[in-house]
């Protein structure tokens, strides 16, 4: 399997937000890749909200996505920008296996969590 990210970014043309659309495969070994990405697209609308958007990913590692949570931790100290919210859509049992489609059991959601605010 490739397990290769493609982010496309979505500007308001207001600069009230940023939506990071990836689609693709995230993993422990390429989830480095979307931190520069929200930094720059921070910088790009300051203020903005910023939504990296997980739901169209083929694929979602467990432990990339939880590496990914922790380099968008607000507690990492303060950055410029609005706040950053990670979107992810629920499974039935738990994230994905590679090469399994990936089925949603309800609406889009944040992932359970309010975001992730830096």
């Amino acid at each position: 399997m490739d397990h290769k990210l493609s982010v496309v970014v979505q500007v308001d043309v207001d600069g009230r937000y940023v939506h990071l659309l990836v689609t693709g495969c995230l993993t422990e070994r390429n989830h480095a890749g979307l931190p520069p990405l929200v930094e720059r697209a921070r910088a790009l609308a300051p203020g903005a909200a910023v939504d990296v958007d997980l739901t169209r990913a083929h694929h979602v590692d467990p432990g990339g996505l939880e590496r990914l949570r922790r380099c968008l931790d607000p507690d990492d100290g303060p950055g410029p920008g609005g706040p950053v919210r990670l979107l992810t859509r629920p499974a039935p049992f738990g994230l994905p296996v590679p090469g399994e489609p990936f089925l949603p059991a309800g609406p889009w959601s944040d992932g359970g969590r309010d975001g992730v605010a830096a």
